[in-house]
């Protein structure tokens, strides 16, 4: 099983959070402001965090990684607004992912790849 704490891609961490973890997303974890750090509590859950400021969750809690990824790709958001579900999987998965700000294009393990895109534009 892949390890998925630390897992990051585009700014973006899986975290292993409680399935009942209820953290507004896209508010900071009042835990990365102090000076001990306090980490989100772990558990079986699957939650994706942007980590481009101190750290907030940018998707509820899933049982299982796939549907998280799922919903990722159902709800488009920034430079990955056209990223399907099978597009999170790929780029999370991988251990370097890459997106080019200016041209979109996600890079693999070192390999451009194009991506397919979803219709929510």
């Amino acid at each position: 099983m892949k390890n998925w704490n630390g897992c990051m891609m585009l700014n973006r961490e899986v975290k292993r959070v409680p399935l009942n973890f209820n953290h507004s997303l896209h508010k900071v974890w009042s835990g990365y402001l102090i000076e001990d750090t306090i980490e989100v509590p772990k558990g079986d859950g699957y939650q994706c965090w942007e980590t481009t400021s101190e750290g907030s969750p940018i998707s509820p809690v899933f049982k299982t990684f796939d549907e998280m990824c799922e919903w990722l790709g159902n709800h488009p958001m920034g430079v990955t607004d056209s990223f399907t579900k099978q597009d999170w999987i790929n780029a999370l998965e991988d251990a370097c992912p890459v997106v080019d700000m200016t041209t979109k294009k996600l890079e693999l393990s070192g390999k451009e790849v194009s991506y397919e895109g979803n219709n929510n534009e």
